[in-house]
């Protein structure tokens, strides 16, 4: 399974931004806790200093308060805030808050500094307090009281959870425009491979021979390879292409040289052995012709093809055949729309034109119609004629090597064979029919360029 490196990108990403977001998430809400613990451990402070402060002891022994919180919350009853004076644990002023209410101070919070408490509150709440231990008199009359401020613990983590709901929307909203802002990073990022491939399309189109442009440092490596390596690839196209074409011309002379041996033969008579080898000097000659023709081929995939105009080279054809003999006896009909442009090599669009026109021409009586249409972004030529035709039977034979559909007519059977090759070449096909005018209809279906 091949997974794109966008979607690779965008997921690490993703997985990037959650970790972090949430990491804060964590860490934020830590904060803020410990933002309004410290707050409300200072406000309470201050309540029990303001106790301390307001404690005064009567000629008779008696505590009193001077000044207490002006909190309103001290008031209610039940109100969230409460306060206590306490003496041997036993408590002789509190807040109107705590109404019949008691508040249990623990033992170790009997100390002459502020501490930090956990109590229980009216109805049970959880409270968070400060209390402190303070001497009041002098000597005879000396005394310790305790002093307790405490505020309802589930305001402070009510307070925590309204602002974690609201940090996670704003997180989310967050996450949100940093994926955003991936997505157009990894966009960005990854826009000089998509030039790099719409290049690479137009190197294989023929548009261009070499990769060229201005690219990343990360990527013109690549671009410097992919070059070396299409040069090195037509090099040895061609290299191959010409031994090819040696080979075959090579074998030329010498099925020359059989064959005058072969007319000796049967001008002494022996009629035999010079049909034996005829006919294997006929089969080699034919699969020379095609091997020549084939090295002719350019061949899709390669880098030296151009965008061609089909419309005038089928005219220039005609045109060629039209001045032969045969040619001038015969009502030419052309029909190719335009503009037709193909992603062939114009040799090898010369060859297949020519070669189903030549055969048209060959086989004629009176009439060859030639047809040019686009299809479902295929051009498609048909070539038609009002000759004798070809039985249906035998149009798969006739595609094959050397094979002649009357071998009273001069030729090498080569033609419709080439044809097919070249056009199988560039994923198109080849498809013979039976023509409206009587004789054969061919029709080639290839690339069509925008």
């Amino acid at each position: 399974m091949t997974v794109s490196l966008r979607f690779r990108l965008l997921v690490a990403w993703l997985v990037f931004v959650l970790l972090l977001l949430q990491t804060a998430a964590v860490g934020l809400r830590l904060l803020f806790e410990r933002s309004i613990t410290y707050k409300a451990t200072g406000e309470l402070t201050l309540d029990v200093g303001r106790l301390v402060n307001g404690i005064e002891l009567s000629d008779a022994g008696d505590i009193k308060l001077l000044d207490t919180p002006t909190d309103t919350q001290y008031l209610s009853a039940h109100g969230g805030r409460y306060w206590q004076v306490s003496k041997n644990s036993v408590p002789i002023l509190r807040s109107p808050s705590l109404w019949k209410h008691q508040l249990v101070i623990p033992p170790e919070a009997t100390t002459t500094d502020a501490r930090p408490v956990r109590l229980t509150g009216p109805d049970d709440q959880a409270l968070f307090g400060m209390a402190r231990t303070v001497d009041i008199g002098e000597g005879s009359r000396r005394t310790q009281v305790q002093v307790v401020a405490a505020i309802n613990d589930a305001d402070i983590q009510a307070a925590t959870s309204d602002f974690s709901f609201e940090l996670h929307i704003s997180l989310a909203v967050l996450s949100v425009l940093l994926l955003l802002a991936a997505s157009a990073h990894v966009t960005i990022g990854l826009r000089p491979l998509s030039d790099l491939k719409i290049r690479l399309q137009a190197v294989r189109s023929g548009e261009i021979k070499r990769l060229s442009g201005a690219f990343p440092s990360e990527v013109m490596p690549l671009v410097m390879e992919t070059n070396a390596l299409l040069e090195a690839q037509e090099q040895a196209l061609d290299r191959a292409r010409s031994r090819a074409s040696d080979l075959a011309h090579g074998l030329k002379t010498p099925l020359s040289v059989m064959t005058t041996h072969s007319r000796q033969l049967r001008r002494r008579g022996d009629d035999v052995l010079a049909d034996a080898i005829d006919r294997q000097l006929e089969a080699m000659r034919r699969h020379v012709e095609r091997e020549l023709a084939r090295t002719r081929a350019r061949a899709p995939g390669g880098t030296r093809y151009r965008r061609i105009e089909s419309a005038p080279i089928i005219a220039e054809i005609a045109s060629a055949l039209q001045h032969l003999p045969k040619g001038q006896t015969i009502k030419w009909q052309i029909a190719v729309a335009e503009p037709l442009r193909l992603l062939v090599d114009r040799a090898d669009f010369v060859d297949i034109m020519g070669n189903l026109l030549d055969n048209g021409q060959k086989w004629a009586r009176s009439r060859i119609q030639i047809d040019g249409r686009s299809s479902g972004g295929k051009a498609i030529f048909t070539v038609e004629d009002d000759g004798p035709g070809v039985p249906d039977e035998e149009f798969e034979r006739i595609l094959q090597r050397g094979e002649r559909a009357d071998t009273t007519t001069p030729g090498t059977g080569l033609g419709l064979a080439i044809v097919n090759d070249l056009v199988l070449l560039y994923g198109g096909k080849l498809e013979l029919a039976r023509s409206t005018l009587g004789g054969l209809r061919a029709a080639v279906e290839l690339p069509q360029s925008a």
